[in-house]
């Protein structure tokens, strides 16, 4: 898919999963490469660029951050298998959407807030708040469209909100086909 950040700035994105712990996601920006990849508590973040290579290791709450700034995913389907809590809040309304709003707890990091269409009972908006020692980060997600793929509808336009800094990610296509080994998402 392609990456739109609010300065216009275009990047074409792949985003890799192997099981429950594994991610990849690679941006290509004009100028740089980026990759993010986790298993699990682990994390990295390799930015290559015109001026050199800069890696980081990530591990708890950053990792938790950069994670939930790339990748969404809607626990809501395992939340069972992955032993989170499920709570009804209530009901809100988004101009003239009602929302039923479903919390999930247990997660190491915080706790996730699904707006789920009271009309087409698919998410369309979700928040992750993750908690530090004394405070705690958010970060929202709008779910503006989705695409049907071999029967099942994904998230197509994702925007995403972290301390002010929004980007859109527009999925093209999505492909449940491809086998990888798991040194694929160590490099």
């Amino acid at each position: 898919g392609e990456i739109t950040y609010p300065n216009g700035e275009k990047a074409l994105f792949d985003l890799f999963y192997l099981e429950k712990d594994w991610a990849r996601l690679e941006q290509k920006k004009e100028a740089e490469y980026v990759l993010f990849g986790s298993h699990g508590r682990r994390g990295w973040k390799r930015l290559l660029a015109e001026k050199g290579t800069t890696e980081e290791t990530l591990k708890g709450t950053e990792l938790a951050e950069e994670y939930q700034f790339n990748i969404y995913e809607n626990n809501l389907f395992d939340y069972d298998k992955q032993r989170l809590e499920i709570y009804y809040e209530g009901e809100v309304l988004f101009g003239d959407i009602e929302a039923y709003i479903i919390r999930l707890a247990g997660f190491s990091y915080g706790e996730e807030m699904y707006y789920i269409s009271k009309k087409t009972y698919r998410p369309i908006m979700k928040q992750v708040y993750i908690f530090h020692r004394r405070s705690q980060s958010v970060i929202n997600y709008t779910i503006k469209d989705y695409i049907k793929i071999q029967g099942v509808l994904l998230p197509k336009l994702v925007g995403i909100e972290k301390n002010g800094s929004t980007k859109m990610m527009e999925f093209y296509t999505y492909d449940f086909s491809t086998k990888f080994d798991k040194n694929f998402f160590k490099n």
